[in-house]
């Protein structure tokens, strides 16, 4: 039989069967009676989500279930580590040093950790231990107390030495200062400050003496500033040490007497000394030069003093007057310096200088300006007459320095009497 003929032979034998069954079917429906009827089915509302679907979600709660799980024993075991090596460090800090590290809340802690007034609760040794520790702190306290009160009880500056203790930081932390207080009989008040003091009368006026130019100049960098309790302020250079300084104030204001801390007490705090790298630059070259050579001569017994201010004084009959600074005096026009020691001895001593030096900069040559710190060697005699010759310019320029300086402050004190 071809594969044609077999299919022909298969759909005839689907026509015969279906047609048996429905001839069945019929047969069966007349011999059966009629049922009673059947109730109407109950009617389910239709389901938002398929069943994939909550499956899908929960197996993704049970995943994320999983995973939190398994950070917070990874966290509680990072917790552990660290308490233990914390604990470590604590053990280990108190072995080294003697008293250890324990405040006096975590002492009075350890005292009563394992304390239990119950019979039910601990032994009766470990009852007996923890009563006689708590025992000999008490009597320590007590005995401490009165020993005190004995002590200070007459004395006017053993009450102000307990009187600060009382209001210590500690006190204050654990706030038992009322305690402290009903104990000894006595208050624990502030020092209060005398009205009208030096310090508060004068603070302004030596305030405004160490910012002046010629005490102090300001420091050029954005970043060069100091701050204190939350005030930023420009760092400021003493130009002379701060005994001249004093000095000057106590010369210059002569209706007032202030000692010297006081004036140290009361300087700002952005008003400071020289640092190193503050020495090292070059922040006026006549000034620096001029003493780099005074040094020098000092060092040889030429010169009495290293102040520049001095030494001015020195050739100088007024300072204050132009033709004695500019050289037209007749009798301080020479500048004369005798050496008591041979002449002929090298010595040295710094000067700045202006050099030109040629660099490669982007491959290509170009000539560049420094202001360099070299060391001189020559003989005293040469030294001698370098000073004479700078001194005649170092005159004017003090002159020209400081007298723009004065008449401001002439003028300032003119608009504060008007």
């Amino acid at each position: 039989m071809t594969p044609r003929e077999q299919r022909n032979q298969r759909k005839e034998w689907r026509k015969i069967k279906s047609k048996q069954r429905k001839r069945k079917k019929s047969n069966h429906n007349i011999l059966t009676p009629p049922s009673s009827p059947q109730p109407a089915p109950e009617q389910i509302p239709p389901e938002h989500h398929s069943t994939r679907r909550k499956k899908r979600l929960m197996a993704k709660c049970y995943r994320d279930n999983d995973q939190l799980r398994l950070e917070i024993e990874k966290q509680k075991r990072l917790a552990h580590r660290l308490q233990m090596r914390l604990l470590r460090l604590k053990r280990k800090s108190s072995l080294n040093t003697p008293t250890g590290q324990d405040t006096p809340r975590s002492k009075a802690r350890k005292l009563l950790r394992h304390w239990s007034t119950e019979k039910g609760k601990g032994s009766r040794a470990k009852r007996r231990l923890m009563k006689n520790q708590a025992k000999k702190a008490l009597q320590f306290q007590y005995t401490l107390n009165a020993e005190l009160m004995n002590k200070y009880r007459s004395k006017n500056k053993g009450k102000q030495a307990l009187s600060q203790i009382i209001r210590g930081k500690l006190m204050r932390k654990y706030k038992i200062i009322t305690e402290a207080v009903n104990e000894f009989r006595f208050t624990a008040g502030r020092q209060r400050q005398k009205k009208g003091s030096l310090s508060k009368r004068l603070t302004d006026r030596v305030c405004s003496f160490y910012e002046r130019d010629d005490i102090s100049r300001i420091t050029p960098g954005i970043k060069d500033t100091v701050t204190k309790n939350g005030i930023k302020k420009q760092r400021r250079v003493m130009t002379e040490s701060i005994e001249i300084i004093h000095e000057r104030f106590i010369l210059e204001n002569t209706d007032i007497k202030i000692s010297y801390p006081t004036f140290c007490r009361m300087r700002p705090f952005w008003v400071q000394p020289p640092k190193d790298s503050d020495r090292e630059t070059c922040a006026c070259k006549y000034h620096e030069n001029m003493q780099f050579l005074v040094n020098s001569l000092h060092g040889l017994n030429c010169l009495p003093s290293k102040r520049l201010q001095e030494i001015v004084k020195m050739f100088a009959c007024d300072i204050n007057k132009m033709d004695c600074m500019y050289g037209r005096c007749m009798e301080c026009k020479e500048v004369i310096l005798q050496s008591e020691t041979d002449s002929t001895i090298n010595t040295e001593w710094f000067q700045w200088k202006t050099k030109k030096e040629t660099r490669l900069i982007n491959n290509q040559e170009k000539e560049v300006t420094l202001t360099v710190k070299e060391k001189v060697t020559d003989s005293i005699d040469s030294l001698i007459d370098t000073f004479s010759s700078e001194m005649q310019r170092f005159k004017v320029h003090t002159f020209q320095y400081h007298q723009p300086i004065q008449s401001l402050q002439e003028h300032e004190r003119k608009l504060k009497r008007k």
